[in-house]
C-alpha cells in the first residue's frame, strides 16, 4: 500500500515521490509535485530547509499501534547556566537607570550567547515551556521573542550573522517601553483608546533611543518595525511588505503568538491552541516564509504529553506534522489506535481541546 510521510530531505528514499511543490526559502523551485526521486533530485531536494511529504510504498496493511514508537522530545532548551545570564541581562537593560550604551552592549552580548545556542542545536522545534526564564512579562517576554526568532531565522536558512542579529533586534525590541508610564504599562483594566495611543509609541520611542547607538541599522529596524504588517494595516508607519525589513518580518509573527499565550494585568493568557487559531487567521498580516517556517517549528503539544480530544478521549502525542502544530500523531492507548491527525480523513474532525 501507499503511505504518504514527512521526512528530512536527507532521509528521503530513492524512487519515493514528492507530494507537493518544493522551492527554496526564496522561491526557486526544486522540484515539481509527484516527481519520483532519483540521485539528481535527491542533490535538489538538499537545498530545502525543513520537512518533506512523500509517499513510500509499504508492505504492511495495517499499522500495528505497539510497533509505533513516540519520537524523542526534540525541541530546542536552554541550559540553566544560559537562563541565569540572560535573565540577569535582560533585566538590566530594560532597568530605566541603564545607560543607553551599556543596554546595546549587553544587548549584543546576550544576542551572542543566545545564537551560540541557536546554531549549536540539532533543531528548530520552539516549546516554548523550555525556554521559560522568568515569570515577569517584559523579561520573559523578551527572551521568548528573541530566541524564538532566532529559530525561525535558522529554519528559514539565514546565516549566523543574521540570526544572531535577529535575536538582539528581538532582545530590544520593546526597549520604548521603559519610556511608557508604569500606570499604562501595568493598568489591570482595559486601555482606552488614547492610552493605547500611547503605548504604540514604544516603537518610536525605542529607535529614538538606540538611532546613535553602534549597532546595525537592520537591528534599529527591528525595533522600530516589529509591528508593522505586509498588508500595510501596522504602526507607526502602516509600511507595506516591500518597506519592512525582513527582521521585523519575523519578530512580528513571534511577538503576536508570545503576547497572545502571556497573561497580562489587563487581559488572561490564551491556550496554545486558540493563540495559534489568532495567529493563523491573521495570516494576511504576515510574511509567508516567516509564518511558514514558525509554523514549522513550533511544537503545541510536545510529543510524550497527554492530550485530551474533543470526543473526550485521552491520548498520548507520538510525533508532530510539520505546519500542523495543532495536529500531531496521536495514540489512544486504551483502544491501541494510531491517529494522524493532519493527514488522515478518518479523524479530520477531532480536536485537541
Amino acid at each position: 500500500m501507499k503511505k504518504k510521510l514527512m521526512v528530512e530531505p536527507d532521509k528521503i528514499p530513492m524512487n519515493s515521490t514528492v507530494c507537493d511543490d518544493i522551492c527554496t526559502v526564496d522561491g526557486a523551485l526544486l522540484c515539481h509535485g509527484n516527481m519520483v526521486v532519483d540521485q539528481h533530485i535527491f542533490e535538489l531536494l538538499q537545498n530545502y530547509y525543513g520537512k518533506i511529504e512523500i509517499v513510500v510504498d509499504v508492505d504492511d496493511e495495517e499499522i500495528d499501534p505497539a510497533s509505533v514508537k513516540q519520537q524523542e522530545d526534540k525541541t530546542f532548551k536552554l541550559n540553566e547556566d544560559i537562563k541565569k545570564r540572560v535573565l540577569t541581562g535582560v533585566e538590566y537593560i530594560y532597568s530605566k537607570d541603564t545607560p543607553i550604551e551599556e543596554v546595546t552592549d549587553e544587548a549584543t552580548e546576550i544576542g551572542k550567547t543566545l545564537c551560540d545556542a541557536v546554531m549549536k542545536s540539532n533543531t528548530t522545534e520552539i516549546n516554548l515551556n523550555a525556554l521559560k526564564v522568568s515569570d515577569e512579562y517584559t523579561f520573559k517576554h523578551s527572551v521568548d521573542v528573541a530566541t524564538m526568532a532566532m529559530l525561525v531565522a535558522k529554519k528559514m536558512g539565514k546565516p549566523r550573522f543574521i540570526v544572531e542579529d535577529v535575536g538582539i533586534s528581538g532582545i530590544l525590541h520593546d526597549i520604548g517601553k521603559v519610556d511608557i508610564p508604569n500606570e499604562i504599562l501595568n493598568k489591570p483594566g482595559k486601555l482606552t483608546d488614547d492610552e493605547f495611543e500611547i503605548i504604540k509609541l514604544h516603537t518610536v520611542r525605542g529607535y529614538e533611543r538606540l538611532k546613535h547607538e553602534n549597532i546595525k541599522d537592520v537591528i534599529k529596524a527591528g525595533v522600530l518595525q516589529h509591528h508593522e504588517n505586509v498588508d500595510g494595516t501596522g504602526y507607526p508607519f502602516r509600511l507595506h511588505s516591500d518597506k519592512i525589513s525582513d527582521i521585523a518580518k519575523i519578530l512580528s509573527v513571534v511577538d503576536v503568538y508570545d503576547a497572545l499565550l502571556t497573561a497580562r494585568p489587563y487581559k488572561q493568557a490564551k491556550s496554545v491552541a486558540e493563540s495559534l487559531e489568532i495567529v493563523m487567521a491573521m495570516i494576511n498580516k504576515f510574511d509567508n516564509w516567516a509564518i511558514s517556517a514558525f509554523l514549522s517549528s513550533l511544537v503545541a503539544f510536545p510529543n510524550g504529553t497527554y492530550v485530551t480530544m474533543s470526543d473526550g478521549r485521552s491520548c498520548k502525542v507520538l510525533r508532530q506534522n510539520p505546519k500542523y502544530p495543532l495536529r500531531p500523531v496521536v495514540l489512544d492507548e486504551t483502544a491501541g489506535e494510531v491517529m494522524d491527525l493532519a493527514n488522515d480523513l478518518k479523524y479530520l474532525s477531532l480536536l485537541i481541546v
